[in-house]
């Protein structure tokens, strides 16, 4: 297992449409107007089982925050920016067709599975200007068991 090649390769999935990308997280007060849209990955716990016998498995996962702006004075909301990007997000992580796993994205085989799962949550520009999105990454490593 590398670390470092695992998260960097989630980076990596990040699509082109961002001003600001970076994997070190920047609360949004602290982020300009004109640095947005952003997008800042956040690195979490891992989760390693193993009993002896069994192969290990490992599993750990990121957080991506987006921040948008929009000019209230345009006739856009800031979700209007935000959902392109998060349907690009989306895409980035979907299965491919063909049987599992062969279509599962797997960071060019660095884990056995990396996806979006959980409540993707958005505030649909409730702080005026600026919208925020909370999307869960997750990958595995070995087989998930229970």
């Amino acid at each position: 297992m590398n670390r470092e090649a695992i998260y960097a390769a989630i980076f990596a999935l990040a699509p082109s449409g961002f001003v600001t990308k970076s994997r070190k997280l920047v609360l949004w007060d602290d982020v300009k107007a004109a640095q947005m849209p952003a997008l800042f990955q956040q690195q979490h716990d891992e989760t390693v089982k193993g009993n002896g016998n069994l192969p290990t498995t490992i599993t750990g996962g990121v957080t991506w925050w987006l921040y948008v702006h929009e000019d209230t004075s345009q006739s856009l909301v800031p979700s209007q920016i935000l959902n392109p990007l998060l349907d690009e997000i989306q895409a980035a992580f979907a299965p491919k067709p063909g049987p599992w796993p062969a279509g599962a994205q797997t960071l060019g085989g660095l884990v056995s599975q990396c996806y979006i799962d959980g409540t993707i949550e958005t505030d649909e520009g409730y702080l005026g200007e600026l919208s925020i999105a909370r999307v869960p990454i997750h990958f595995v490593i070995g087989e998930p068991r229970s």
